[in-house]
């Protein structure tokens, strides 16, 4: 499922309100006019998340992004509850956000795939709906050893394989459907967030040291 986000890769929340709305408007035409389907989703740059930029994006046809687990958490979500996508607010208008699992992302591509089926077979022995993996493109093939491990190692087909073979218990679908078919958790009001190596590299120099 294609993604839009600001053409030219912005901090969303760091540019005026008009510029939010042409920048998706424009990556969002440009995916359209090559692929011939208008993204409906969003990928933060930097996952840098203030609740100000929820009326642009809906402005702007996005109807649900992805932001870190870590800023559910902050906001006061047990992490067993990121299992599905939440509504956010601002100004009484709402957005869907999924919660991208950590977990997950620590295990692919990282770790034998295996290991990843058992996450996901305990998750759906729990009765959990919604698992969500997001993750930058560059660890699969640009980081350091990525290509080798990822494609000539063998650990993509392995882990279609596996995906394959559980396929009675686990169901590879696209956020758009998940959004369209499965109620959403609930309300949550997220905090400023990023991810938490940027929220380090943010501060100023002494502050950044003592971490």
């Amino acid at each position: 499922e294609l993604l839009t986000g600001g053409l030219y890769e912005p901090i969303l929340a760091a540019i005026p309100s008009a510029d939010r709305i042409a920048q998706v408007a424009g990556l969002s035409d440009r995916i359209e006019r090559r692929f011939g389907v208008r993204p409906q989703g969003l990928w933060l740059a930097e996952r840098v998340w203030e609740p100000q930029i929820v009326p642009d994006l809906l402005a702007a046809g996005i109807r649900y992004v992805f932001m870190d687990d870590r800023a559910f958490i902050a906001a006061g979500i047990a992490r067993e509850a990121l299992r599905a996508h939440f509504l956010v607010e601002e100004g009484g208008e709402r957005l869907a956000v999924f919660p991208i699992d950590q977990r997950l992302r620590n295990l692919i591509p990282w770790a034998p795939p295996e290991d990843t089926g058992a996450f996901l077979a305990a998750q759906a022995a729990a009765g959990h709906r919604v698992a969500l993996y997001g993750d930058d493109g560059e660890k699969f093939g640009s980081w350091p050893d990525t290509h080798a491990k990822v494609y000539a190692g063998g650990w993509l087909k392995q882990f279609l394989t596996m995906l394959e073979r559980m396929a009675d218990r686990v169901e590879v679908c696209r956020p758009g459907d998940v959004v369209a078919t499965i109620p959403p958790a609930g309300l949550c009001y997220l905090p400023t967030a990023s991810y938490s190596e940027l929220e380090d590299w943010a501060l100023p120099p002494a502050q950044a040291a003592e971490i």
